[in-house]
């Protein structure tokens, strides 16, 4: 349990860290999204993750959607490696955690079935 926390402490900094990745405007709206509400915490973005696909998170990366959704403005990027060793990308809605689409070979293999 600690060393999930862990996990989850290092990659909550990683995001609110990187400078050179994204410009303050974008992280100060992130943290005022997260704040709000608007964006689903960390924790629950990788329950999610990990209740839908067998794997190991490598990274997670809040963005703002590609598509002018003003009603679901953030995605989650989840990169998690597949136990056949294939790498997926999983776009989870940032408020409500639902899986929107995932890409990658061999996802179809990691998917768990309820």
């Amino acid at each position: 349990m600690m060393k999930l926390g862990f996990v989850c402490l290092a990659v909550a900094w990683i995001f609110f860290a990187q400078p050179l990745a994204a410009s303050n405007h974008e992280q100060d709206s992130a943290l005022r999204a997260f704040r709000s509400g608007e964006v689903a915490g960390l924790q629950r973005i990788l329950a999610r993750a990990r209740s839908a696909y067998a794997g190991r998170v490598l990274a997670v990366e809040l963005k703002r959607s590609q598509t002018s959704n003003a009603a679901n403005p953030w995605i989650y990027m989840v990169k998690m490696l597949t136990p056949q060793g294939n790498v997926i990308m999983l776009y989870l809605n940032a408020k409500t955690a639902a899986i929107r689409s995932v890409r990658g070979r061999g996802a179809e293999a990691a998917r768990r079935r309820p």
